[in-house]
């Protein structure tokens, strides 16, 4: 049996209805990247029979798996949505967790520049208006699609040409033993303008998800000022709470 079916068989927990040990194996699954966006899951009975669920918990694990955007019902068919789960609690790497899901992580660079800093450059990234800072915006692609608007922000003594930032601006950074260590982010939702429309081709009107992280050193020093607008069809934020 193929192995990605085998990772699906459950073991019955007194208390817990099947269906949710099921949706559990199947959620981990699919971030997994046993099967990719747009696949189609096998038919229920197939899934109750790789599981060992009766068929009513294997339609109710689906139904469930549907309800959190995982997966859509096409015409009785369940085929894998392209939903990127970012946890908020750790630093993560948007091309990772692209490659994670089975997409061909990607850049389409717009502007790569020098620029006198602006209020928010000033306030956030402690420069003062007498310097410069390093300006990238880019397409984010998974695959051919566009997904994601990122624009980032660097004071002139991290990136003094950016033009030597190639696909990966933390590799970059890793060359130059820089690093990344905390950073703090501001989630909002908000609809696409027409004039980010023009840019990215996202339908005007449509919801997105605008994250604002400001990235910070070791020492506290802040180091990247980044303004990040995900499609919403591709991208939901996680976060664990804890008391």
């Amino acid at each position: 049996m193929n192995g990605k079916f085998v990772a699906l068989h459950i073991e019955h927990r007194e208390g817990i209805p099947d269906y949710l040990l099921l949706k559990q194996r199947l959620s981990s699954a699919i971030m997994a990247g046993f099967w990719r966006p747009e696949e189609v899951l096998p038919s229920v009975e197939l899934l109750a029979d790789y599981s060992g669920v009766d068929i009513d918990q294997a339609r109710l694990a689906l139904v469930s798996l549907t309800r959190d955007g995982q997966v859509a019902n096409q015409d009785g068919a369940y085929r894998i949505t392209p939903k990127i789960d970012q946890p908020l609690d750790k630093l993560t790497n948007l091309s990772t967790m692209l490659r994670q899901r089975g997409f061909e992580a990607g850049s389409r660079w717009l502007a790569r520049r020098m620029a006198t800093p602006n209020d928010e450059e000033i306030l956030w990234l402690d420069v003062p208006v007498t310097k410069q800072v390093a300006k990238l915006d880019r397409l984010r692609l998974a695959g051919t699609a566009v997904v994601a608007l990122e624009m980032t922000s660097l004071p002139d003594s991290i990136v003094p040409d950016p033009q030597l930032v190639d696909d990966s601006l933390y590799e970059y950074l890793r060359t130059k033993d820089i690093a990344v260590a905390t950073a703090t982010q501001h989630i909002e939702a908000m609809v696409v303008s027409d004039m980010m429309s023009k840019i990215t081709g996202f339908t005007p009107g449509s919801p997105i998800l605008h994250l604002t992280r400001v990235g910070y050193e070791l020492r506290g020093q802040p180091i990247e000022l980044t303004h990040s607008y995900f499609r919403s069809d591709y991208y939901r934020l996680v976060v664990e709470l804890k008391r």
